[in-house]
């Protein structure tokens, strides 16, 4: 409920903002493992549970297409920082960490191309490009992201 009335605004994808809540049913391999990220979805479960006080280290790659009004808008997870949704570029790749256990997920994370996070409690990682609830409908392609242990 909170990540909906989050986005909520004229225009709202109801049905591309579903976030379907699938809980972490395999930890990081040891190599670390990889995840595709749609750019016309919401949140999206990576099915992966991270444990509390480890570090991760999240490298995205490819590139996607957020809009094609006046020309297509192509980006990669580091975002256009021409244009903002909820305080972070349009594109940028964000996560969240829904601990094991709790209705809510936490602060949004700005992962961008590279980054590393120190998981503040055990749960599901959840990724999403950036967007507006509004714009998801005209964006194609996706992002492989890969998470490792630091």
């Amino acid at each position: 409920w909170s990540l909906f009335t989050e986005e909520l605004d004229f225009g709202f994808d109801v049905a591309r903002s579903v976030v379907a809540l699938r809980q972490g049913e395999g930890h990081v391999d040891e190599g670390g493992t990889s995840v595709v990220i749609e750019s016309n979805q919401s949140w999206q479960s990576t099915s992966l549970l991270l444990e509390a006080g480890q570090q991760y280290h999240v490298t995205a790659t490819g590139s996607f297409t957020l809009a094609d009004d006046p020309r297509p808008w192509l980006s990669e997870a580091n975002g256009i920082s021409i244009r903002y949704a909820h305080g972070y570029p349009l594109g940028r790749l964000l996560g969240r960490i829904r601990e094991s256990g709790s209705p809510q997920f936490g602060g949004v994370l700005s992962l961008g191309s590279k980054a590393t996070i120190t998981a503040p409690g055990s749960g599901t990682l959840y990724l999403r490009l950036n967007d507006h609830g509004r714009g998801l409908a005209d964006n194609r392609g996706s992002v492989e992201v890969r998470i490792a242990h630091q």
